[in-house]
C-alpha cells in the first residue's frame, strides 16, 4: 500500500471499503467489500486520488437543504416557471400544428393508414382534443 489516506466505510452500507486494481501498478478504484459493492467506476492513478475521491462525501446539512427547496416547490423561480410555461404552450401549438398538417397530408392523398390514422388518435389525445 502506499501513502493514501485511510479509506472511510461505505457511506451506503457502511461495509469496508477496499482499493481495486487490474493489475499491480494500473490505475486505481474503489469498491465496497460490504453489503451493496457499490464502486467508484472513475480510475484514478494514484491510490491516494482514489481514497480522496471515496471519502469525498457530500455536506449532509448542503443536502438537507436541498431537498427541503425541492420539497418546498422554491427550487425555480416563479419567473422560470412562467417562461417554462410559455415554451410548453409553444411546443404544444407546433405539435397541433404538426398533426393537423398530417391529417390534411392523409386526408388530400386519400390515404387510410390505420398505424397513422392511430398515431394521430394518440397526438390529440395528449394534446387534449377531443377530435380523435
Amino acid at each position: 500500500m502506499t501513502d493514501a489516506p485511510e479509506l472511510l466505510p461505505c457511506p451506503f452500507c457502511g461495509g469496508a471499503a477496499e482499493i481495486w486494481r487490474a493489475q499491480e501498478g494500473r490505475t486505481a478504484w474503489i469498491g465496497c467489500m460490504g453489503r451493496c459493492s457499490v464502486l467508484v467506476s472513475k480510475e484514478y492513478k494514484t491510490d491516494a486520488e482514489a481514497v480522496t475521491a471515496w471519502n469525498t462525501r457530500a455536506d449532509a446539512a448542503e443536502a438537507l437543504r436541498l431537498r427541503d427547496e425541492l420539497a418546498s416547490g422554491s427550487f425555480y423561480k416563479e419567473s422560470d416557471i412562467d417562461a417554462m410555461q410559455d415554451e410548453i404552450a409553444r411546443l404544444r401549438e407546433a405539435l397541433r400544428a404538426m398533426v393537423e398538417e398530417q391529417c390534411d397530408y392523409m386526408r388530400i392523398n386519400h390515404l387510410g393508414d390505420p398505424e397513422r390514422q392511430h398515431n394521430i388518435k394518440l397526438a390529440r389525445a395528449a394534446l387534449g382534443d377531443g377530435n380523435g
